[in-house]
């Protein structure tokens, strides 16, 4: 007798308990789509401690299945743990796997991803026509925010401030695909039924303008000082090329001669100022996007305001790393990004205090009706 065979004929159903960074990241659309890919029942969902799966099938199906899940983990994924229980089978296994409604109870006891730049496919989507053309609030399960969107956990979209928007048709048909990038991504919207932006003058008045967003470039180039609502807190944005607006912005800031910080709409325009080994590049672009100390090139002076980081041979650089960013800063621009506070204190995220806080900095408000939370 080949017990291979025995072996690999023996149902069993085993709870998979997954920890570590795993909700918010894509994890539950991994594990669905692998299960139906190897024909496994079960289910799975969020809880107060991770993810939980449970899943039945042959024993060398749910190795497999397993081991598959643990090397195509998200990009965003950190598993730490996996532990796994052999569970009596089901009786009322119907052969299908779903992703379960999420348990609300138990003390929370799990990790959540950061906010994250968009992917590329995400990217090349921005540029293509149709409903996510320019839109500056595209995700998937490969990106998005997380963190600054969560009120609660487990992660659903009814615990994050997503839930002030109902998914259109388009949307709702790509979140139950199990095959497409958005199946359950629970920020998932697009302009017909997800946030928006608006621009407002500094007393909160809706400017009527066709293009809240070329509007407010041209009044950027135009030295105008923008508070800016991104994906986790309001930056204040001018030109780096222009003296006046610089200045202008460290006096109602009170920021006497602390650098600030600049995004450049290119790694191509960094290199007009500053010196970028590999190792910068490699920094600038990755996932997090940080901002990057580079060194301060012949060109300097001729291309950023002294005014800028006055008296220090280092600049710090960051490359768009929000959908927002893609869509407002042009290829070419040399932006001042700041936190938007005045000096000494957090970053402001909330809107009623946004205005009453920063009007006397920033001349106009480009803002959205997302939460941050």
């Amino acid at each position: 007798m080949d017990t291979r065979l025995d072996k690999k004929q023996t149902i069993e159903r085993w709870g998979i308990r997954f920890t570590g960074i795993v909700q918010g990241v894509g994890f539950r659309p991994l594990v669905s789509m692998w299960a139906h890919q190897l024909g496994i029942s079960g289910f799975v969902y969020n809880d107060s401690s991770g993810v939980y799966v449970e899943a039945q099938s042959d024993i060398d199906t749910l190795q497999l299945f397993v081991d598959t899940i643990q090397e195509e983990q998200p990009r965003l994924c950190r598993i730490t743990h996996v532990s796994i229980t052999k569970i009596d089978l089901s009786v009322n296994d119907n052969k299908k796997f779903v992703i379960a409604q999420s348990p609300v109870d138990g003390t929370v006891n799990t990790f959540i991803s950061a906010d994250t730049s968009p992917c590329d496919d995400c990217l090349a989507e921005m540029k293509e026509s149709g409903r996510r053309y320019d839109y500056p609030f595209i995700n998937c399960t490969n990106c998005g925010p997380r963190y600054s969107i969560i009120k609660s956990m487990p992660y659903d979209r009814e615990r994050t401030t997503m839930s002030d928007f109902t998914m259109c048709e388009a949307c709702h048909e790509e979140y139950v695909d199990v095959n497409g990038r958005r199946y359950h991504a629970e920020p998932n919207a697009c302009e017909q039924c997800g946030p928006s932006y608006q621009l407002l003058d500094k007393n909160g008045n809706l400017c009527i303008v066709d293009d809240c967003f070329e509007t407010a470039i041209e009044m950027i180039s135009n030295g105008a000082i923008i508070a800016l609502k991104g994906i986790g807190g309001y930056h204040l944005v001018c030109d780096a090329t222009n003296d006046k607006a610089v200045q202008t912005l460290r006096e109602r800031k009170h920021r006497k001669d602390k650098p600030f910080a600049i995004m450049a709409g290119s790694i191509d325009i960094v290199e007009d100022f500053a010196v970028v080994s590999d190792g910068d590049l490699d920094a600038l672009s990755a996932m997090a996007r940080p901002i990057v100390l580079l060194e301060k090139n012949d060109n300097f002076h001729a291309s950023i305001s002294e005014l800028v980081a006055p008296n220090n041979h280092l600049i710090g650089v960051m490359l768009p790393y929000a959908p927002i960013h893609h869509v407002l800063v042009p290829h070419d621009a040399k932006w001042v990004m700041t936190s938007g506070n005045a000096s000494g204190d957090s970053v402001i995220y909330d809107d009623e205090k946004a205005f009453l806080e920063l009007q006397t900095i920033a001349d106009y408000f480009l803002t959205h009706n997302r939460q941050i939370y």
